[in-house]
């Protein structure tokens, strides 16, 4: 029995949205990307909100179990002479086990906040092949059969400037490059200081935002317009679930870092970044 690939679905698929539809093929990518975004991506993207505030939530009582672990190693390390190493890998021990407890409790197993990345890069991937094979252009990237996947209408579907799907555009690279930055910065801003691990994080994002610039000037403009339309409905779903009614409509507790006034806040917090640097 033979089962279609995920990328081979997602062919399927753009090709039934433009031929029940009638739309023109810039529109298909559009109207794809939103029904994916909205009716996968984003009910994970809630889901995994919800998670990191009842980390966020359960963080006081893990201190205060941390703090009690040390007190109480202190006192049985001293009693019977346990070196500075093994004392560290009890305490390393005993804190594990009550953070896996604790999370397990409030149903937060940070071990579920890889789903969302998951989803997101396994549609992300099928989506940019799929369209990818349609044009033609760099057969063996995508893995395409010439004689089968070009889709020819591509070529005069497009819109605004770059009317040609099948042919690359630089416009819409830094269009990309400018929301993919704004995407990370504007993720990193938060109540309270960045750790160690969010700051490494960030970096990295801001690597990956700025070379998808050049990787969308390489890409025909199907492709690199399907990454501009799927990263600003990401700004844009980061935007919505910066607001406290929505949050609280979607089921994500309050968190000690949720923005009162998340506009006021961003700007404030935007303008006290650059500032600093620019000094």
């Amino acid at each position: 029995m033979y089962i279609p690939t995920p990328t081979e679905k997602c062919y399927e698929f753009l090709e039934y949205i433009h031929d029940t539809a009638g739309l023109p093929w810039w529109l298909t990518i559009l109207a794809t990307t939103l029904l994916f975004r909205g009716a996968i991506v984003f009910p994970f993207t809630v889901w995994q909100q919800r998670i990191l505030a009842r980390i966020e939530n359960a963080q006081p009582l893990i201190n205060a179990y941390v703090e009690q672990i040390k007190q109480q190693l202190a006192i049985m390390a001293k009693e019977e002479g346990w070196s500075q190493r093994k004392m560290a890998k009890a305490f390393s021990n005993e804190v594990r086990l009550v953070v896996s407890n604790i999370h397990f409790r409030n149903r937060c197993s940070s071990h579920k906040l890889t789903y969302l990345p998951f989803w997101q890069a396994g549609i992300w991937l099928s989506m940019t092949t799929a369209i990818g094979q349609m044009t033609g252009k760099q057969p063996d990237l995508f893995s395409t059969e010439l004689d089968i996947d070009v889709l020819p209408a591509l070529a005069t579907e497009g819109v605004l400037w770059f009317t040609d799907l099948m042919q690359t555009d630089m416009a819409l690279a830094v269009l990309l490059g400018i929301v993919n930055i704004t995407l990370v910065e504007l993720s990193a801003l938060r109540r309270g200081p960045l750790t160690r691990t969010q700051h490494y994080l960030q970096n990295v994002f801001r690597v990956v935002a700025v070379g998808s610039i050049p990787a969308a000037a390489l890409m025909p403009a199907a492709v690199s317009f399907y990454w501009l339309v799927s990263s600003t409905i990401g700004l844009g779903q980061l935007a919505l679930l910066r607001t406290p009614a929505i949050r609280r409509a979607v089921g994500i507790p309050h968190a000690p870092s949720e923005m009162k006034h998340p506009l006021q806040e961003m700007q404030t917090a935007l303008k006290a970044k650059y500032a600093k640097k620019a000094f």
